[in-house]
């Protein structure tokens, strides 16, 4: 594997997507992260690393299906809302991560990956639960607000 060349500290970072999924009230599709996640205990939008060779959209189209069953429909579009680069414990693997905007259709999002999601809730964009991880609010920010800024957090295991 390419990424075997690599120590640690060179190590390019993955790229994965994640996906804001708005129903018709303008609420957010958010799931508690659970197992040994980056996130977890918090809410987040659904979403996972791009494969080799697959695009962003249909990267997208495939976590949706792993984390919320085929029973709902969602509409993904190509629109950027987001970009934030991590580095987080437990594993402190670098990632870049695209946030696609999407759009709730119809059916109900089913618990498919339990070891990783407690659930599945809609939240009103300007009631978000304090648990929210950091960069969903400020996400949710920007694309109010118009604009795409890359957010951060950053965690060192080398300081």
């Amino acid at each position: 594997m390419i990424l075997e060349k690599f120590n640690s500290e060179e190590r390019p970072p993955l790229v994965a997507v994640d996906i804001a999924i708005f129903n018709g009230k303008g609420e957010v599709l958010l799931g508690k992260r659970r197992g040994e996640t980056a996130a977890s205990g918090q809410w987040n939008f659904p979403g996972g690393h791009v494969r080799m060779g697959e695009k962003l959209e249909e990267a997208a189209k495939r976590e949706i299906k792993e984390e919320l069953g085929d029973q709902i429909k969602i509409e993904v579009s190509k629109k950027v809302i987001g970009v934030v680069q991590n580095n987080l414990s437990p594993h402190y693997i670098p990632h870049v991560i695209i946030i696609l905007e999407a759009c709730y259709l119809d059916g109900e999002p089913e618990l498919i990956e339990q070891d990783r999601c407690e659930e599945w809730r809609w939240f009103s964009i300007n009631q978000l639960p304090e648990s929210t991880f950091a960069e969903v609010e400020q996400v949710l920010t920007n694309r109010s607000s118009g604009e795409i800024k890359i957010g951060t957090n950053w965690e060192n295991k080398y300081k």
